[in-house]
């Protein structure tokens, strides 16, 4: 059994919609997410008051990873090799740096051999 997961941005936009299909794949789990999903999540065109403390408080509860250069560089060539735009990249890297299974609802990572995908 998997006990550590690293989500997607589109995973925490479907659970912060209360998609409830996506807690029991979290539940129990330590959750991984990188600096650029927060980014992603806190940037949203006419984000109320009320969302960013939703945002917060669930990504207090992760783990947070930021950019350090070997996952830089991997993302580069991740970028390079399979057609990622930047923060699908780095998660994709930041992922395959800590060795930790991805769950995402995207396609575009499924042909990265470096990941171990989850789809959702």
């Amino acid at each position: 059994m998997v006990n550590d997961i690293f989500v997607d941005t589109n995973i925490i936009i479907h659970l912060l919609m209360g998609n409830d299909k996506v807690l029991p794949l979290l539940q129990d789990k330590k959750v991984h997410v990188s600096f650029i999903t927060e980014m992603e999540l806190l940037s949203k065109k006419n984000i109320i008051k009320s969302e960013i403390n939703i945002i917060h408080n669930f990504l207090d509860s992760c783990i947070l990873y930021d950019l350090n250069d070997r996952i830089k560089n991997t993302a580069i060539i991740f970028m390079r090799n399979y057609r990622l735009k930047i923060s699908d990249a780095i998660i994709a890297a930041t992922s395959s740096y800590y060795n930790i299974h991805l769950i995402t609802g995207d396609n575009n990572f499924s042909n990265i051999p470096d990941c171990t995908i989850i789809k959702f």
